[in-house]
């Protein structure tokens, strides 16, 4: 009774629209407490079951798919990062995306369902995460996933024309992030 008078507390203390995990709240007592008090409080429609071990309150905004994956991995201590086709995608180096979410960690691979979506966290070199979602960390990871045959001298061309001055700079700065043919090509566009 002493933990699920702590987690509900706990969870009143949360703003409404804000997303916690199981992990959360394992500070509170024994795991299998947390679990009973979780699944009581689902049970009675107090908070709401987001996907595994994760939770809302009831009545809160609906959820994006990236703010479920952000928190999963969260949860786990790790982070998240668009992945590399969805950054190719975005700065116009191809015409799709993914047909579904996947995003770039920096943990393990792993998937998960959310509603009746499955989200995918694939898992990329430390490297690649730190290149981040800047212009040019999505310029290089989509170019990156690309590879030397899927970039020709155009597409290169009219990326490059949307660059603005500080982006150049920055990728400048980056060059120790990204594999030789990469830099290559930047070299050889100058």
């Amino acid at each position: 009774m002493y933990v699920a008078s702590l987690i509900r507390a706990h969870i009143f203390g949360l703003p409404p629209d804000m997303i916690f995990s199981t992990r959360d709240l394992l500070h509170f007592g024994r795991r299998s407490a947390v679990d009973q008090t979780l699944y009581r409080l689902v049970k009675s429609g107090f908070i709401v079951r987001v996907a595994r071990g994760l939770f809302i309150r009831d009545g809160s905004a609906i959820l994006s798919t990236a703010e479920v994956a952000a928190a999963k991995a969260k949860a786990f201590g790790r982070k998240i990062i668009s992945h590399g086709l969805d950054a190719a995608h975005a700065m116009g180096l191809v015409a799709n995306g993914n047909s579904h979410p996947v995003f770039s960690t920096d943990g393990h691979s792993t998937s998960f369902q959310f509603g009746c979506v499955r989200i995918e966290l694939k898992q990329i070199c430390p490297r690649k995460m730190l290149l981040g979602e800047s212009t040019v960390g999505l310029l290089i990871r989509g170019m990156w996933i690309l590879g030397p045959s899927g970039i020709d001298a155009k597409m290169l061309r009219r990326t490059m024309a949307r660059l603005r001055r500080s982006d150049h700079d920055q990728l400048m700065a980056s060059a120790r992030y990204m594999p030789a043919w990469i830099w290559q090509l930047f070299m050889f566009r100058r």
